[in-house]
């Protein structure tokens, strides 16, 4: 490494003890270390005047010399006072046309001439003993503001070309509204300060108005809802590193963004109040199949309530029931701030009336039309049968026909409610809900002879002794003539099949034998009949009734001389004609022997 005169300056030998330009003894220094001066390209500036140290010349006056490079001493050696290292030579002149570059430039000498060499630029032993030193602070200062020119050179063009940057986060607030436990986050966006800030900085006016209309949408929170005090929400940002070069790229701006966490605070706390203030519960109906009845009140909370119950029927008296209240718990602590202390409230069942139990049969009638065994059963409830009876029941089979006394009919009632239902809504309880009845109408046709009492007897045969006399005053003329006609007895025909249907359900033949003698002397006997239909008994007294003027007579005919009766020549004919010809659809009865 070089080494340097501590006396005068000159460059020394690495290995020299005295120096050759001064000769003075040299101390021996530790060796300093080189200072490596980074290489610095230098910015075009205009030319400016450089200063030099005055050298002295033969002409006795300071010139300054130009050198851009002034590191080593070039003026003429003088002669150096061994004792001292300053320059002893004449004072030097500067000459006032040498132009300097130095606004503080005095054209005068200075007092006293600059030290030299400089520490930081040591002399050689080509140049002239003595000089003026330029302290290490002051080179240390000249070096610090060459590299400050440099740094600001070098930066004028950066912050020509450099790209505002934008942070996002600081026009996004988060507010919070609600109550506590259902609490709502919003994100507001600040467009304006956003614009205000920016606008121009952006590459265009439209491009900032155009970022900023989607802007708003960039950040979302990790939770927006159903917040409570106190906890923590993230405004967070969605955006890739593409997206962060294409707006740098397209909009000329850097954006900038942190996820930040927020505490909620601000939140209204819940109320409370009795929900079963809105209702009124009350119970109806008898021990064992009462029922309640929940009403709600028509208050401010109508449309955010609903109430049930756990058992609406089937109650005693005693009984405890739970009714529940229904609510959207969000929804009303957001809308009113408040929700119900409790959800449910027990009540105890009282009041019920007594059940009261009634037979249906008790109170309906069969009402029969018609004559056995053609009757129709009508049933009915009579007059006196409870209201709350008919409201609960019915006659199912209300219409019966094609009866005939002794027949066995079931009568059921119905009803559309259950037991528990009918005690529920009807107070009563029924305890039979079918019964067999035996047909026993009061008027059945006849079906023997032994119906046939004497007093009804008695009637035939008057009916029938006026007859056979109008017959003979018809038919008899001047040749014939009755002796005597004489009651002989009784044929009663009934149906054979119950199941068909007759239009005579019995018949009943009043016989009679009539003798006649002609006008030439002859005589003779034959068979004549009177025929009732439909005759019927009163079950009740007995009594029998039939159509008196309506009979039969017979079809077939006698002849009597030149006269042609109606009538049959025997009895047997009679039986043939009229008993047996219909004996595959009717019975019959007989007293004639």
């Amino acid at each position: 490494m070089s080494r340097f005169c501590t006396h005068c300056g000159a460059r020394l030998d690495d290995n020299a003890r005295f120096c050759t330009s001064c000769g003075k003894m040299i101390e021996s220094l530790p060796e300093q270390p080189q200072i490596q001066q980074p290489e610095i390209q230098q910015p075009q500036t205009p030319e400016q005047p450089v200063w030099t140290q005055p050298v002295p010349v033969n002409t006795g006056a300071w010139q300054q010399p130009v050198d851009p490079n002034p590191t080593q001493w070039t003026g003429p050696q003088q002669p150096v006072d061994p004792n001292t290292t300053q320059w002893t030579g004449p004072a030097p002149t500067l000459d006032p046309n040498q132009p300097t570059g130095d606004p503080n430039w005095n054209p005068d000498p200075p007092e006293q001439p600059p030290q030299w060499p400089p520490e930081s630029y040591p002399g050689n032993p080509g140049q002239p003993q003595g000089g003026r030193t330029i302290s290490k602070g002051a080179l240390i200062g000249i070096l610090c503001g060459v590299l400050a020119l440099i740094g600001v050179l070098v930066a004028i063009p950066l912050l020509l070309n450099r790209v505002p940057t934008l942070d996002l986060n600081k026009y996004y607030q988060v507010t919070f509204n609600g109550n506590d436990g259902y609490g709502n986050a919003e994100i507001k966006f600040d467009s304006e300060k956003l614009l205000k800030d920016y606008e121009k900085k952006f590459s265009t006016p439209e491009k900032a108005h155009e970022f900023v209309s989607f802007a708003q949408y960039m950040p979302s929170l990790s939770k927006t809802y159903e917040l409570k005090n106190d906890e923590t929400v993230t405004l967070q940002w969605d955006m890739s590193e593409e997206d962060l070069k294409f707006w740098k790229k397209y909009y000329g701006v850097e954006i900038q963004w942190k996820d930040k966490e927020i505490k909620v605070a601000g939140l209204t706390p819940i109320g409370t109040f009795d929900a079963f203030a809105s209702v009124d519960v009350s119970f109806e109906g008898n021990d064992g199949s009462g029922r309640v009845r929940v009403d709600q009140k028509d208050d401010e909370y109508y449309y955010y309530l609903s109430f049930d119950c756990d058992s609406y029927d089937g109650l005693s008296n005693g009984d405890t029931v739970t009714v529940t209240c229904r609510y959207e718990e969000a929804y009303m602590a957001q809308e009113l701030g408040k929700v119900p202390e409790a959800a449910t409230k027990q009540y105890t069942v009282e009041g019920l009336g007594e059940i009261k139990e009634i037979n249906p049969f008790d109170h309906i009638n069969i009402r029969y039309e018609g004559v056995s065994p053609e009757l129709t059963a009508y049933v009915e409830f009579n007059e006196d049968a409870p209201q709350e009876l008919k409201d609960a029941v019915y006659i199912d089979n209300s219409y019966i026909y094609d009866l005939k006394n002794g027949d066995e009919i079931t009568i059921e009632v119905k009803s559309w409610s259950d037991d528990a239902e009918i005690a529920q809504y009807y107070g009563i309880k029924v305890t039979e809900w079918s019964k067999t009845y035996t047909v026993e109408a009061e008027q059945e046709y006849v079906t023997k002879l032994a119906d046939i009492d004497d007093s009804t007897l008695e009637r035939l045969k008057k009916i029938a002794d006026q007859a056979i006399q109008e017959e003979a005053d018809d038919e008899y003329g001047d040749e014939i003539t009755m002796v005597d006609h004489s009651y002989i007895g009784l044929y009663l025909m009934t149906p054979k099949n119950d199941d068909m249907y007759y239009t005579q359900q019995n018949y009943l033949y009043v016989l009679y034998k009539i003798d006649i003698t002609s006008k030439n002397g002859g005589a003779g006997t034959y068979y004549y009949y009177l025929g009732f239909e439909n005759l019927i008994k009163n079950r009740t007294d007995g009594e029998i009734t039939f159509r008196e003027d309506y009979y039969n007579t017979p079809s077939s005919s006698v002849r009597a001389g030149e006269v042609y009766l109606s009538g049959y020549d025997s009895l047997d004919t009679f039986r043939q004609s009229a008993i047996e010809y219909n004996s595959d659809s009717y019975n019959y009865e007989t007293n004639v022997k």
